[in-house]
């Protein structure tokens, strides 16, 4: 088993910070929080020079992104193009999952 956190809990530390304690815990992996401003610095309009650099050194230190929680709510159709932008930043640093958020339902569900 693997073991990761996520960068909900550490808001304002920057990408090395997360590397750094990674690999200080012994942590397999980390989730980066996108959408919400934080200081690791990867978000949809992240250049890809800049993901590609990232990407590297998490590879270099047996460090994965094991996923990219986003805060898009799924439940509405017109989220569908902002999931493009986040599946190419996942496919950039090989990351093979993306969190969603269900929302609020636009109807009310039968019980």
């Amino acid at each position: 088993m693997k073991i990761g956190f996520t960068t909900f809990a550490c808001p304002d530390w920057r990408i090395n910070d997360v590397l750094d304690a990674a690999m200080h815990y012994g942590y397999h992996g980390v989730e980066l929080r996108i959408d919400a401003h934080q200081e690791h610095g990867l978000e949809v309009w992240s250049p890809k020079p800049d993901r590609m650099d990232v990407r590297n050194r998490l590879r270099d230190q047996n460090v994965e992104i094991c996923c990219l929680a986003t805060s898009l709510q799924c439940l509405h159709a017109a989220v569908v193009d902002d999931l493009y932008s986040r599946v190419e930043l996942a496919h950039d640093l090989n990351v093979p999952a993306l969190r969603v958020m269900c929302g609020k339902p636009l109807e009310p569900m039968p019980i």
